[in-house]
């Protein structure tokens, strides 16, 4: 195992050494896939090495497809790509010993919404070296959502791909930083805090019922009097005694209309005489 990647990466080495002296410098890219994959894609120019494509892809293939790579032509006719997958259980990985470098895992932070991937690499320093414009290589990586940081050299955060160019006479240091958020987690959230806001209202209203506010129309209710309850032998003497009563107002009357109303009496001669 060690000695296959040992070979691919002189082959690599070799590649990206002729190539430097060329236009196109060779590329590394890195896809990191939503699922946990990573996509690793290297392409380099065959420009001083083969004079023929297919002589290239063969020779590259033999030892690259040991190592899981695929190894086909380039669309250009002139470069050779080799392509892997990383599995999921592997985790983001930026596997960079196509260039001689080593390969690097990026850091997981674990949280309850949502996880954190940092990368920090800083292989290529070469600061101590001339400063020279040249690229030596370029490493593009596409990230699954948009990047929180990135010291890329060149970003597309509307496509989420960022991409260093590597030089002599700079750090070229490659840091990288993104959030993938855990959805379920957060539905959960809200629904969990909706229930205990219900619930504490369900609560409040219990301890404090509603005011009873009467409608109906207001109706107004005589008093009851009691009758009086007599005894009838009392009554019955009241009674007596009040037509008793009237019985002799009726006869005294009676008696005045008769006096009133009588004809005068004849006076005898007698009587007229002796006056």
């Amino acid at each position: 195992m060690i000695k296959r990647i040992f070979a691919i990466a002189v082959l690599i080495v070799v590649l990206t050494s002729t190539a430097a002296l060329c236009a196109e410098p060779p590329t590394l890219l890195f896809k990191l896939n939503a699922d946990g994959t990573t996509e690793v894609t290297f392409t380099a120019s065959i420009e001083g090495i083969y004079d023929d494509i297919d002589e290239a892809v063969e020779s590259s293939r033999m030892m690259a497809e040991q190592d899981g790579y695929t190894v086909e032509a380039g669309e250009d006719g002139n470069s050779v790509v080799f392509n892997k997958t990383l599995p999921k259980e592997d985790g983001y990985i930026l596997d960079t010993t196509t260039i001689g470098a080593p390969k690097h895992k990026f850091v997981v932070m674990n949280g309850l919404l949502r996880t954190g991937y940092v990368f920090v690499n800083q292989d290529f320093d070469a600061t101590q070296a001339p400063p020279s414009d040249d690229i030596y290589c370029t490493i593009t990586v596409v990230t699954p959502v948009r990047a929180s940081y990135a010291s890329a050299t060149h970003k597309n955060s509307a496509a989420k791909t960022y991409t260093w160019d590597i030089k002599s006479g700079y750090s070229n240091e490659i840091v990288l930083l993104f959030y993938k958020y855990n959805y379920g987690a957060m539905a959960a959230v809200v629904i969990i805090a909706a229930a205990i806001a219900l619930l504490c209202v369900l609560l409040l209203r219990r301890k404090k019922p509603p005011v009873e506010v009467h409608t109906t129309p207001f109706t107004y209710k005589a008093p009851i009097i009691e009758e009086a309850i007599v005894d009838p032998e009392s009554e019955n003497a009241v009674v007596d005694e009040f037509f008793g009563d009237i019985d002799e107002d009726v006869d005294d009357l009676a008696e005045e209309e008769e006096f009133l109303f009588d004809e005068p009496t004849e006076v005898s001669d007698e009587a007229s005489d002796e006056e």
